[in-house]
């Protein structure tokens, strides 16, 4: 698609973290039995979630310390401003557009741009959220290094039904190795 080249050629680092949160929703989603419809909605929502930060500027989004207060409320624009660009110029359905809109929003309201608690947040938000933790803590960061998945596992499982889907998270875990080749 047109949205993700877009992305390719205005920051690796994004590209990168949005194949790996459209495999992790996929599988998630593969693993709570979605039907194929299903999965296409979510894997394009998943490999787009990220698509406004080709409006964030780049030096923002590769700072290597920690953002200001009015950097991080500009950083935080990327989830409308995806929404946006979803829906107007690239025709997504609105349920695929939700993944952008809805993947920093958490259970319990405190997530944003919304701060939509757990009943008012689609599936496809709850998946691509708990895809994105996974990826954002396990990859290393321009402002950090990365964590152990071990690490990610404790935090992200303290996290379910309070800020994270339990069955997102639980799907998650049960398909991905908490000591890849390597670590």
């Amino acid at each position: 698609s047109s949205g993700i080249v877009s992305i390719q050629s205005y920051d690796r680092n994004t590209y990168a973290h949005s194949i790996n949160v459209c495999v992790l929703s996929l599988s998630i989603g593969d693993c709570l039995g979605w039907s194929l419809h299903n999965l296409r909605e979510l894997g394009t929502a998943a490999l787009l979630h990220d698509i406004g930060k080709i409006l964030i500027p780049i030096d923002l989004l590769n700072k290597p310390g920690p953002l200001t207060d009015e950097e991080y409320g500009l950083m935080r624009t990327h989830c409308e401003k995806g929404w946006e660009l979803l829906s107007e110029c690239f025709h997504a359905s609105d349920y695929a557009a939700r993944g952008a809109l809805e993947h920093h929003e958490r259970l319990d309201g405190s997530g944003y741009p919304k701060g939509l608690a757990a009943s008012s947040i689609s599936d496809i938000g709850k998946i691509t959220a708990v895809a994105d933790v996974y990826d954002a803590m396990t990859a290393d960061r321009p402002y950090r290094k990365a964590i152990f998945p071990e690490t990610v596992y404790t935090y992200m499982n303290q996290c379910k039904g309070v800020l994270l889907d339990r069955t997102a998270v639980d799907a998650l875990f049960s398909r991905v190795a908490l000591y890849p080749t390597g670590t």
